[in-house]
């Protein structure tokens, strides 16, 4: 990811006092959130400026699966993906997203998999519903049905 984002991240994970996975383990109920970060805004228009240009490489995505994190209330990261996002980005950051040590993005990909459809999207939508997060597989039950039109699956 670009220097200037990786640098937001880094500065936001000192503000905060907290390691990334602790916050993954809070799921941010703790003050202060991310959002009260005073440089949150130009966090997300970096992200989503990035996600506009394309050009993202496969090492790239653990600064915006970390994002998607911690945006996870808002869903603003979530939402520049689903209308900017390429299908090979889409690919790439989904299938890390099965590594991600933070639900708060992986229960976002697996909507972003309901809301875009990529090739194998189904398949990892099944995975996702595997996941050892009771909410990461329940998000990616509802994306299959919305995608199925199956109440049942």
């Amino acid at each position: 990811m670009r220097k200037s984002l990786e640098n937001y991240i880094h500065n936001l994970w000192h503000w905060l006092k907290m390691t990334p996975r602790q916050y993954a383990g809070c799921c941010g109920t703790e003050d202060p959130e991310p959002y009260m970060f005073p440089e949150w805004e130009k966090m997300l228009d970096e992200v989503c400026s990035l996600i506009k240009r394309g050009g993202l490489f496969p090492a790239d995505m653990d600064c915006l699966l970390t994002m998607m994190a911690l945006d996870d209330e808002t869903e603003d990261v979530l939402d520049c993906l689903t209308a900017q996002g390429d299908e090979l980005l889409i690919s790439v950051l989904t299938h890390a997203g099965l590594r991600s040590i933070f639900p708060q993005a992986r229960w976002q990909c697996a909507e972003l998999l309901g809301r875009r459809s990529i090739p194998d999207g189904m398949a990892l939508l099944r995975q996702y519903a595997n996941d050892r997060d009771a909410y990461v597989a329940k998000r990616a039950r509802n994306a299959m049905k919305a995608i199925t039109g199956n109440k049942n699956d």
